[in-house]
């Protein structure tokens, strides 16, 4: 059961950095360099002298906090997706307008 419980928190931790809005700020080439420099981080930092926490020890909040960022990233692509699907409704249909008067066919919405 154990093993079940860290795969998921896995899964779910992974999504959660993989998607992460600061992947998009890194430039294409330099990508698997961040990410490398991303998994050795504690590495660095404990030979510094550094305290780490385990980081297989993540505090409920510290998941609700990341979870909350995540979901806050995904709503804001959300976003983003529906207002530019709406304009493109909006070009589509001015477009059609545009070939029916072309055609001089007229609106049939404008019929009923």
């Amino acid at each position: 059961m154990e093993v079940a419980r860290f795969r998921a928190e896995l899964l779910e931790l992974s999504a959660v950095v993989s998607t992460h809005a600061f992947w998009a700020q890194v430039e294409r080439g330099d990508l698997v360099q961040a990410r490398m420099a991303l998994k050795h981080a504690h590495e660095e930092a404990a030979g510094e002298g550094v305290v780490v926490a385990d980081p297989t020890q993540i505090s409920r909040l510290d998941k609700l906090l990341i979870t909350r960022e995540y979901l806050r990233f995904q709503l804001q692509r959300l976003d983003e997706a529906i207002r530019d699907l709406k304009a493109q409704e909006v070009r589509d249909r001015h477009r059609a307008e545009q070939a029916r008067a072309d055609q001089g066919v007229e609106d049939p919405a404008a019929a009923r």
